[in-house]
């Protein structure tokens, strides 16, 4: 007989127990750490656009892009959209333009 412990049942139950136990304590701390990374202003220059349903994002990223703005992420899990810096000059040339893609739910003032 083997000088280690077998694993019978009961044990079997208490390691899965303690794994999960484990696997919930560290999902609990990640979404706390997560809660904390807000921004407390707005950061200058940069901005959040939530694109409509149809919208096709690809396009809507090329037409920044080509205007000289920096794409940063894109979303597609919540919403359709895409977190970009953008110069004033492109930001009021967009205001300018009403966008049938483009979500709009506040003032940017």
């Amino acid at each position: 007989m083997s000088s280690r412990l077998a694993l019978t049942p009961a044990l079997t139950r208490i390691r899965m127990i303690q794994a999960l136990t484990l696997l919930l304590l560290a999902s609990a701390v990640i979404a706390e750490e997560a809660a904390l990374l807000e921004a407390a202003e707005p950061i200058a220059g940069s901005y959040i656009v939530k694109l409509k349903t149809n919208a096709d994002i690809e396009s809507c990223v090329s037409t920044i892009r080509l205007a000289g703005g920096h794409v940063e992420h894109r979303y597609n899990r919540l919403f359709q959209g895409f977190s970009a810096r953008l110069s004033d000059t492109l930001l009021n040339y967009g205001k300018l333009l009403p966008h049938p893609r483009a979500s709009s739910s506040g003032s940017t003032d």
